[in-house]
Order: structure tokens, then C-alpha cells, then sequence
């Protein structure tokens, strides 16, 4: 049973788009994911890709044509039963290569012996601060 392929909403306030490619062509068996037309709005460019597997019956657009949100560009015979392929079909997942590695641990505690920076003697700190750093130091507790 043939089917329509309309094409999605292409993002927020986008209104149309051009199409600059079609990689099929009516005859041609696509499979869930692949790439069908090449949409270019005013944002980006994207690639629409088939909803299921299937046959392409004909291919409504062409490169150069504008295009809208639900406007119908491919139809095509969905293949029956391979909408769900089984567990031992499907691909075992990999770990992602670009998955950043664990952070690095934190700098060790300073120790007893590093020497810390008082107000009074810090350039960074405020004049007020250090001022009053070296008051406090100066006077004699009570």
C-alpha cells in the first residue's frame, strides 16, 4: 500500500525551505533513517530521512523547488515486517570515542609548610582590605 511522506516542521519560525538534493530516486529501496532530500532553509541545511523501510513509488520534488511543512515529497510502499527488525538484527552498541575521559583529580591539600598569603600583603585584595588585615594583625588582643 502506498503511502505519503510528508515533509516535517523544519523548526521554529521557519516557513519553507529548498530543497538541494535528492538521493533517490522512484525504484530505489530505502531503508528507516536514510537520507531521501536535502533541505535548505534559512538556518541550516538538513537531511530528511525516510520514516520506515520501504520502496520508493516516485519522488515529488526536485532539487531547486521550494518546499513547506506538510507538503507531500516522496511516496513510497512500506515493506512489510522489517518496521521491527529482531534483537540479533540490530547492531550491539559501542562505546562513543569521543566520550570525554574521567575529570582529573583535584590538586592535592596544601601542606603545613605552604606559605598562605595574608590580606595585608596580597596585591589583588582591595586597599580597604588590606588595611584592615594589617590593623587586626597589629593590635593586641584584649
Amino acid at each position: 500500500m502506498a503511502k505519503d511522506f510528508k515533509l516535517p516542521n523544519l523548526g521554529e519560525g521557519v516557513e519553507s525551505g529548498d530543497v538541494v538534493g535528492v538521493s533517490i530516486k522512484a525504484g530505489d529501496s530505502v531503508t528507516k533513517g536514510q537520507t531521501m532530500i536535502e533541505v535548505e532553509t534559512n538556518k541550516a541545511v538538513m537531511d530528511v530521512p525516510a520514516p520506515e523501510d520501504g520502496k520508493v513509488v516516485a519522488v515529488n520534488v526536485k532539487s531547486g523547488d521550494k518546499v513547506k511543512p506538510g507538503q507531500v515529497v516522496v511516496t513510497y510502499d512500506a515493506v512489510a515486517g522489517a518496521a521491527a527488525p529482531s534483537p540479533a538484527a540490530r547492531p550491539l552498541r559501542t562505546p562513543n570515542p569521543q566520550r570525554p575521559a574521567a575529570p582529573p583529580p583535584p590538586p592535592p591539600p596544601r601542606s603545613a609548610s605552604s606559605p598562605v598569603k595574608s590580606a595585608s600583603t596580597c596585591t589583588r585584595c582591595p586597599a580597604a582590605v588590606r588595611a584592615a588585615a594589617s590593623a587586626k594583625r597589629t593590635s593586641k588582643p584584649t
